[in-house]
């Protein structure tokens, strides 16, 4: 009896490992169809998703979500033809808005973030920005310009350095909205090669003031 069973049982033995291995093969087939399936959604949704996280900011006035819906009339848009050289391209992990604009080989970009609330305080974010450029630290700001931006006092700064060996420049504005709560610390920072820095500074502070 054991000698007409046994190819029985290694018959049966090997079924049930290639079934096993069948359905193995069949999940992973599965699960790498949902990862591709989650990061196509999420390409196709991540600046939606970006939109809608601006979205409470145009109750306050601020009005940043409505760039991608283009319904508000902004006093400049430099990402449209003929009002700018502006490139919206892929932000940080920080930015809600990036932009570039290029002059030959020299690059400078524009960002729009916010930070809750004093995200550290001004003397510091500007110490982080003088670091950018290779600049020490400073206790005390000087060469700050009070600037409104939509009702919101803020502080515009200027600097110049260096970066990767060249001549480089950072312009930005910091303000904060007090509306909500928390309240948060918005940032609007150009920064890149000296020469089209200095090209775009002027576009720059239109560009925020219209906001």
């Amino acid at each position: 009896m054991e000698v007409f069973l046994k190819p029985f049982v290694k018959f049966w033995c090997s079924l049930r490992l290639t079934v096993v291995c069948l359905m193995a093969a069949l999940v992973l087939v599965f699960v790498g169809t949902l990862a591709q399936v989650d990061q196509g959604l999420y390409d196709a949704q991540k600046k939606y998703f970006r939109s809608y996280l601006l979205i409470p900011e145009a109750v306050g006035g601020a009005g940043w979500a409505q760039i991608r819906m283009g319904d508000t009339d902004w006093g400049l848009k430099p990402w449209e033809t003929g009002q700018g050289n502006w490139t919206e391209i892929e932000g940080t992990q920080f930015s809600m808005l990036q932009f570039e604009a290029l002059n030959g080989a020299e690059r400078a970009t524009i960002s729009v973030s916010k930070l809750a609330k004093g995200a550290g305080g001004l003397r510091e974010n500007i110490n982080r920005w003088r670091g950018q450029l290779g600049l020490e630290r400073v206790e005390r700001l000087s060469g700050t310009e009070s600037i409104t931006v939509d009702g919101n006092a803020g502080t515009y700064v200027e600097l110049t350095g260096t970066k990767d060996g060249k001549p480089a420049k950072t312009v930005g504005v910091i303000h904060e909205l007090r509306y909500r709560q928390p309240y948060e610390t918005w940032f609007y920072k150009l920064t890149g090669d000296a020469a089209v820095v200095d090209a775009e500074k002027q576009r720059f502070r239109e560009f925020v003031l219209s906001a």
